[in-house]
């Protein structure tokens, strides 16, 4: 099993993804654009997974399962990443939003991958900055579907 990579890289990665953004076979209008990404990628279904992996997460918090939630955690880790590989799209704000969300994810779901107990500080830190990168795919979720995109996030954690 690949083992995500970490942050450093993830931003080494998107410094080159934005050099590249230049290169952007997308044309038109910024909506346009992304339009055309959107068709093209698999970020909707890519994102719903970490949406859903977070959900898992939160279910298995409230059954008491560190072991279910170490799991997830590692599972979640990787996902972000197939995620992120869809970065950047061809509007700078939504990839902010987008690499915002993956950012606080991953490193989310690093830290409770090694948790012991449920009830730690770590592991209520890592609940409240999962909900920071729903909050911002959120914000994602709005943008996009300003421009034209509609891309409806599955309930998440609640």
């Amino acid at each position: 099993m690949r083992r995500p990579r970490r942050l450093p890289s993830a931003v080494a990665a998107l410094a080159v993804a934005f050099g590249l953004a230049g290169c952007s076979p997308y044309s038109g209008t910024t909506a346009a654009r992304v339009q055309q990404w959107a068709r093209q990628n698999s970020f909707a279904s890519d994102n719903d997974l970490v949406v859903n992996d977070i959900a898992d997460v939160y279910k298995a918090v409230k059954a008491g399962s560190v072991q279910t939630v170490t799991t997830i955690c590692g599972g979640l880790a990787i996902d972000v990443g197939t995620a992120y590989e869809t970065l950047p799209s061809p509007d700078q704000a939504l990839t902010n939003y987008l690499n915002d969300a993956d950012t606080a994810i991953v490193n989310a779901a690093t830290s409770c991958s090694r948790i012991s107990s449920l009830g730690s500080r770590t592991m209520r830190r890592d609940l409240a900055v999962l909900m920071k990168g729903i909050s911002d795919l959120h914000k994602a979720e709005r943008l996009i579907g300003s421009l034209g995109v509609h891309w409806k996030i599955p309930k998440g954690p609640t």
